[in-house]
């Protein structure tokens, strides 16, 4: 009988465990899901892990993804997890990150997989023609995507404080890289982004 009893038992903590593992799996397991839908209701996603795809403006204080079928403001600033820096000068002043030591934001720590994907992604938004993006580049991207918020004043102003440039935008911690793709800048290409850019206010 103590033996039977035992043997429950090391069932039971044995379902238990898996049960915690599917759980955590379930916590951490990206969602699948567009820029649209993020962007028109960006506090459902609010410290979710995403896997999201879009076309990537690396400039001069701007790292951002977009999509030109919903290319509204606030944006999505991007950050690299682990250890490189942001690409750009901006002030957030994230262009410099000590060798080695993963992102740490709010508390949490933050990876980043430097695999061959990443490394073509970040060799293609780099690449510069005349001071310019040499690249449109378009890539899916997982990690975790903190929501900005927009401030009103008793005057009706609205101020957006949130992360990136300025406090302009979202915000999207990168620990993963895949399905780039990319095509040379055209003229049209490089004002993409801001051409396509329509206003609108978060809560």
């Amino acid at each position: 009988m103590t033996k039977w009893l035992l043997h429950l038992a090391l069932i039971a903590v044995g379902l238990c465990a898996l049960t915690t593992a599917a759980q955590t799996f379930e916590k951490t397991a990206p969602q699948t899901i567009t820029l649209c839908e993020v962007l028109k209701t960006p506090q459902a996603f609010d410290g979710k892990t995403l896997l999201i795809r879009g076309r990537i403006n690396l400039e001069f204080e701007d790292f951002s993804i977009y999509d030109i079928d919903c290319n509204t403001s606030p944006q999505i600033w991007l950050a690299f997890g682990g250890d490189v820096r942001t690409p750009t000068m901006s002030t957030i002043n994230d262009t410099h990150r000590p060798s080695g030591r993963n992102l740490e934001f709010q508390g949490s720590e933050y990876t980043l997989v430097k695999d061959d994907n990443f490394n073509e992604f970040y060799k293609l938004v780099t690449a510069k023609e005349k001071y310019r993006p040499a690249y449109r580049v378009t890539a899916t991207l997982t990690g975790t995507f903190f929501r900005g918020k927009t401030v009103t004043y008793p005057s009706g102003q609205h101020i957006m404080s949130g992360y990136g440039h300025l406090g302009c935008c979202h915000l999207f911690i990168i620990q993963q890289v895949s399905d780039v793709a990319c095509k040379p800048m055209s003229k049209n290409d490089v004002n993409e982004m801001w051409r396509t850019l329509k206003k609108q206010h978060s809560d």
